[in-house]
């Protein structure tokens, strides 16, 4: 069973809840219509694929954050 997280919707940034797994999963924001596309790889870092209802599509991909000594870095967006 996928892992649900909350994140952020790439095209109008409203709060969702998003499965997290090896396989791409879909969810639904309520706000704009955006589907979104999720899956997290065997290192840890989260892929998002956003599609718009105008044909806008967006890819998000997200390192996981680094802890050494106490201090977290933040992820990397591309």
């Amino acid at each position: 069973m996928a892992k649900e997280k909350k994140r952020y919707c790439g095209i109008c940034g409203e709060e969702i809840s998003v499965p997290m797994g090896l396989l791409y999963r879909d969810s639904y924001c309520c706000n704009c219509g955006t589907i979104i596309r999720t899956r997290r790889t065997l290192f840890g870092k989260e892929i998002y694929h956003s599609y718009a209802k105008d044909g806008t599509h967006i890819i998000i991909e997200m390192r996981g954050g680094e802890k050494k000594n106490g201090k977290c870095k933040m992820p990397e967006m591309r």
